[in-house]
Order: structure tokens, then sequence, then C-alpha cells
């Protein structure tokens, strides 16, 4: 896993809402792209890090 990739499951993990974290909002400080976020959140979902929770905004860390 990439650095970039890692600061992105840092802000999952840390989200402790029920919802989990919420894409794009909870990651601008990331200054990704929004495509860019979103391949990296799905290869976090696809790797089995985290898993998206009431729609494909939102995620939460396994």
């Amino acid at each position: 896993m990439d650095a970039t990739s890692s600061k992105v499951l840092g802000i999952v993990i840390k989200n402790e809402t029920d919802t989990g974290a919420q894409c794009p909002g909870d990651f601008a400080m990331t200054g990704l792209k929004e495509a860019k976020l979103r391949e990296i959140l799905s290869q976090l979902a696809d790797d089995g890090h985290i898993y998206s929770t009431i729609d494909d905004d939102h995620f939460k860390s396994t």
C-alpha cells in the first residue's frame, strides 16, 4: 500500500460516525481529485480494508 492509500485509509479509520467517512467531503484535506480518491477507495474496498455503508459515498474500516 502506498502512502496516499495509507492516508486515505487513516481518514476512514479515524472516522467514528455511524455512517462512516463521506466522499469527497471528509477527504478534502488530501488534495486528491475525486476520481483518484474514488479509485483508491475502490481498491481499499477490493482489498478488504474498508466497506461502503449507507451508499457508495460512505466508508468504514473493517
